[in-house]
């Protein structure tokens, strides 16, 4: 008698095609049991956020979501979960993906573990941000080593949203 295995397959994964780094989003995805057994446990999904496609190679975990605890075979799921997608220095403007994960840490055995992610693509941009900038440094003409001086500066924000919270200015002689 052949044995009865489960088998998670993320048939799809849905989020608006545009955003804003920064901004939340709702994404949507669907899980199915395609083995040929029921799954009884307790297992998660996972969201993650890449620049690849089908890779999690750099990728950035967004949301973990539980699942359910039981799931016949041919039986399927469907889970929305908001995420907040990131916002860095190190991000440019461009197309991203959306990844989900089925049975993220493996805690369901099943004939293939080598399905369980999908991917949808997302066009990123900006969000107005600010920009702080240096003007106006005034100090002593000379001075010698050892020896306090006082400068004085401003800091102005030419950017496109107001700076908030605290930040520290660092000063360098060369």
């Amino acid at each position: 008698e052949p044995s009865s295995t489960p088998d998670l397959v993320v048939e799809s994964i849905s989020v608006q095609p545009a955003a804003v780094f920064g901004q939340a989003v709702p994404v949507t995805w669907v899980v199915r049991n395609v083995g040929n057994g029921p799954i009884a446990g307790v297992w998660s999904d996972r969201l993650w956020f890449s620049s690849l496609s089908n890779d999690l190679y750099g990728a950035s975990a967004l949301r973990t979501a539980p699942a359910l605890s039981t799931l016949a075979a041919g039986a399927a799921y469907t889970n929305t979960q908001s995420v907040t997608l990131p916002l860095s220095t190190g991000l440019t403007p461009g197309n991203y993906f959306i990844l989900a994960q089925a049975d993220v840490n493996s805690e369901v055995t099943e004939s293939n573990e080598g399905n369980n992610l999908a991917t949808a693509p997302i066009a990123l941009t900006l969000p107005p941000l600010p920009d702080l900038a240096v003007v106006g440094i005034r100090g002593p003409a000379a001075a010698s080593a050892g020896q306090t001086i006082y400068l004085l500066w401003g800091v102005t924000n030419p950017g496109n949203a107001p700076a908030s919270g605290f930040w520290n200015d660092n000063l360098a002689l060369s």
